[in-house]
């Protein structure tokens, strides 16, 4: 792990020193192709990755976690389980609240601190859900992805990024020679740097597109209005958020864009893919294990019923998430040969509105280890698309200006610069009349 940390260390700094100059660093990165880099440790991961036998993946890590990991061992008697009928008789279901409350117990054996870091991620209650990743997961990860994009004929292209990166003010985009990320400011939507994305895309023989489908949407929908020519683009590859039927009927069926969307999750425990944008997730059983359950906990297997989805991962062997509640919802079109999802829909009222229109999902407001270790909760508040209200339960109160001026340049690099962001200490979360929190309350 050393060797590796100190060659991605320098790979960074490398890439640094070239990545302000896009003509110098597409020369790098064509003699330097980052696949050489990671063939190596992904061969094993595409090995598998249609390999539907994962029923032996699956009992490994949930009877590893039911013997070594304190959570598990205490509720399940120690007790392994043989069968995924089994499985679902007598294994419970681990949510948020379980992983906030119970972070320490849910670690095995195998967990190194040095190995992992700390992650979290906005969730549908007032606290973020906080677990730990290994260092080197995104090996697996982007073997899926990869795969997914190879759908379009992608082979380590360079591609088109507008995600959620801000540059600097004097930077109009930015090459990751070892990402093959040609990286745009998700913060700028005017018409001006939209053209300049095209004109950029088209000087350098970009064909693939990568961003969230919101941003996606107002991109092509301007270069439509502007009678561009799109027919050299041969991938738009879109994550993070629903593929809506309006932003899907302007890129597909207007359009003819060739669109493939993923549906993964922060924690890393499952994996869809839709091939062809038009909502048919289907579901990679090697990456993980994917269940949908009705409002009873009872396992859904047909067509047509709709459900939360429940992921178990197989590779966390760290902080194993076994029977997790994700919140989202869906259906299955089909069950046979393969499972295949019908949509997938996220939480509902977990988007900030800004004040050029664009969205902003509350899950993609990741908050850093650090910053989450000061605060004890938080929940936004909208009344207006110009301002946002970000209520923090600081962990040691008052809150300092040093501390809040810390989440206050965390979000503001976050949202829209004509956002304001406003930071407000309370002693206590909004809850609805029901009692439930909500990490954003939206008037709008």
């Amino acid at each position: 792990m050393k060797i590796f940390n100190v060659i991605i260390l320098f790979a960074q700094k490398f890439e640094q020193l070239v990545s302000s100059n896009i003509n110098l660093a597409i020369l790098v990165n064509k003699l330097i192709p980052n696949k050489l880099i990671l063939e190596k440790k992904i061969r094993k991961y595409q090995e598998n990755i249609n390999n539907p036998a994962a029923e032996k993946s699956f009992l490994n890590i949930v009877n590893f976690a039911i013997t070594n990991v304190p959570f598990y061992r205490e509720k399940y008697g120690n007790k392994p389980v043989y069968s995924k009928e089994e499985f679902e008789e007598k294994i419970g279901f681990l949510t948020k609240e379980d992983l906030r409350e119970n972070r320490q117990k849910l670690l095995s054996p195998k967990f190194n601190e040095k190995d992992y870091e700390l992650i979290s991620t906005g969730g549908s209650t007032g606290e973020p859900s906080v677990f730990y990743l290994p260092k080197n997961r995104f090996f697996k990860e982007w073997t899926y992805v990869f795969h997914a994009w190879a759908y379009r004929g992608y082979k380590n292209h360079i591609r088109a990024v507008l995600r959620n990166h801000r540059l600097d003010p004097n930077e109009k985009m930015r090459l990751n020679i070892f990402r093959n990320e040609l990286v745009f400011d998700a913060y700028r939507t005017e018409e001006k740097y939209f053209d300049f994305i095209y004109e950029t895309m088209r000087k350098y023989n970009i064909k693939y597109f990568q961003s969230y489908p919101n941003l996606a949407f107002l991109f092509f929908k301007h270069l439509s209005e502007k009678g561009k020519d799109l027919s050299f683009i041969n991938g738009v590859f879109l994550s993070s958020e629903r593929f809506t039927d309006t932003q899907r009927q302007l890129l597909i069926n207007r359009l003819k864009l060739p669109v493939t969307c993923i549906y993964g999750m922060s924690e890393q425990l499952i994996f869809a893919i839709d091939w062809e944008g038009l909502g048919d997730y289907e579901i990679m059983e090697s990456y993980g294990y994917l269940e949908l359950i009705d409002n009873k906990g009872n396992v859904i297997n047909e067509p047509g019923r709709e459900g939360e989805i429940v992921a178990t991962g197989y590779d966390n062997y760290g902080m194993p998430l076994i029977r997790y509640r994700t919140g989202d919802v869906s259906e299955y079109k089909q069950v046979q040969p393969k499972r295949i999802l019908k949509d997938i829909k996220g939480r509902k009222g977990q988007i900030i509105i800004q004040p050029d229109g664009t969205t902003v999902s509350v899950t993609s407001l990741n908050l850093h280890g650090d910053l989450f270790e000061l605060i004890d909760g938080l929940q936004y508040y909208q009344d207006t698309t110009d301002a946002v209200e970000i209520r923090i339960i600081p962990r040691k109160a008052p809150m300092d200006e040093v501390i809040k001026n810390k989440f206050l340049d965390y979000f503001r690099a976050r949202f829209h610069p004509e956002m304001e962001v406003i930071i407000k200490e309370v002693k206590e979360l909004e809850r609805l009349s029901n009692g439930k929190l909500l990490t954003l309350i939206s008037k709008l």
